[in-house]
């Protein structure tokens, strides 16, 4: 009934309209991804546009993947974008922070639902540290809160009730 009701009248209409832009949304991440490619350009500043592209592209489509598709659809795309920034450090130090910690926390999520405990526990370590030059902004506070919530599930309480406790109050200010 909810999603009936933000599809408009026709909801049929809708469904596939959001269809065919997410098909977009995935062609323009596999393009971007392809240009970016180590022997696709040797420029760090148009392969940081286009792995930053890739991510965005793929941020947008996150959740209609996570309500449609199966988990593994959306946790290939959130990888290979994060894989590919990885091939190219030289690029990847030149996408803004926001958009890295968005994909790292994402990937935790996404790795955490299909059982992947250390690369969700890995991701959302990363997602923190990358956040770490704009600590209090709500990127930041989101990657602490997954990483908290992570943290609870393995035992290390006072760690995750401190974090918990910065993430709240980050959300606050913001």
């Amino acid at each position: 009934a909810a999603m009936a009701s933000r599809l408009g009248p026709r909801p049929r209409e809708g469904l596939e309209r959001l269809g065919a832009d997410l098909e977009n949304l995935l062609a323009v991440q596999d393009r971007a991804l392809e240009r970016a490619a180590p022997g696709a350009t040797s420029d760090p500043a148009a392969a940081a546009l286009e792995l930053e592209t890739a991510a965005r592209a793929i941020l947008s489509a996150e959740s209609a993947l996570a309500a449609w598709g199966p988990a593994d659809a959306q946790f290939a795309r959130l990888e290979r974008s994060l894989r590919a920034l990885d091939a190219r450090p030289d690029a990847a130090a030149r996408v803004p922070a926001p958009v890295m910690t968005r994909l790292l926390a994402s990937l935790a999520e996404a790795a955490h639902t299909r059982g992947e405990g250390a690369l969700a526990n890995a991701s959302a370590d990363r997602a923190v540290d990358n956040a770490g030059a704009h600590p209090g902004d709500r990127d930041w506070a989101e990657a602490l809160r997954i990483r908290a919530s992570y943290r609870g599930g393995r035992g290390e309480y006072h760690d995750a009730f401190r974090e918990l406790g910065e993430a709240e109050a980050a959300f606050r200010r913001s």
